[in-house]
């Protein structure tokens, strides 16, 4: 699959809408309205919003928990990992686990990172070995470069583009959250990114700032005559480096060396005959 700077939409076959479903649809049309309006970046920080109580709300939804992993079983088909490979997966935003249970489902091994210690504290759950991180996707993410075969996101890239602290810049930390995305997944290794933007405006912030930071790819929509069950899907590809991207030394540099060998020769000499 080549994705480049284009969109790639799903269409569930046209179906004729009598009476009955156009009434179907209106009122799907206005829970949507009345679910955006409730939206929980317009409510308090991540970190605050999901407190003990609602990230105890979020772990025992059936609803949620179902929507969540059929969200990540379409981005790791979107992530297009070797077929029998095992990875190592980053989960941005990761929550309480729900998407990193598929992933260990799947056989690739996981880190998370969430800015939420509540969440973080229900992602640790007995007996589970678990590597999750506290972290403002925000900022650069503190992980070795190259680290990771591919990354997933659920309904959490969202989030950059509200200005929740008063510290807070949407460009700026999309710009710092995509430039650090890129330095940690390996040459060639996608990056999908589901999510939920409030205005087509956020959408364009945070394509562009994923541009800028070197990543091609594409938006992947699913469902789109839908208005509660259309589905976004950012997936991002890391450019492959290619032998005139590889860090060569400074001119002067082998030069240097030389010198500096030789002169260490001549003081083992030195110290030879001295002796």
């Amino acid at each position: 699959l080549s994705l480049l700077n284009y969109v790639v939409t799903s269409v569930a076959s046209a179906m004729w809408e009598g009476p009955k479903r156009r009434k179907r649809k209106a009122a799907e049309q206005r829970v949507c309205r009345a679910e955006r309006g409730r939206r929980p970046e317009r409510t308090a920080a991540a970190e605050i919003f999901y407190s003990k109580a609602e990230t105890a709300r979020y772990e025992n939804s059936a609803r949620m928990h179902i929507t969540q992993r059929h969200l990540t079983e379409r981005a790791l088909h979107l992530l297009a990992l070797p077929e029998g490979s095992n990875g190592l997966i980053l989960d941005i935003g990761c929550g309480t686990g729900y998407s990193g249970a598929v992933l260990e489902r799947a056989g690739h091994a996981w880190i998370g990172v969430d800015i939420s210690q509540s969440m973080l504290a229900a992602a640790r759950a007995p007996q589970q070995r678990r590597d999750v991180v506290a972290a403002d996707m925000g900022c650069r993410l503190g992980f070795r470069k190259d680290m990771f075969d591919g990354a997933v996101s659920i309904s959490a890239v969202q989030w950059l583009c509200f200005a929740t602290q008063p510290n807070h810049d949407p460009q700026k930390r999309a710009s710092q959250f995509f430039k650090g995305l890129q330095a940690v997944l390996s040459p060639g290794a996608r990056a999908v990114l589901q999510l939920y933007p409030e205005q087509p405006s956020h959408m364009e912030l945070l394509r562009n700032a994923a541009l800028a930071a070197g990543f091609t790819g594409g938006l992947i929509i699913d469902y789109p005559r839908s208005e509660c069950s259309k589905k976004l899907f950012l997936v991002l590809i890391t450019p492959l480096r290619t032998s005139m991207q590889v860090r060569m030394p400074p001119p002067n540099s082998t030069k240097a060396s030389c010198n500096t060998r030789k002169r260490a020769r001549t003081g083992r000499t030195r110290a030879n005959g001295k002796a």
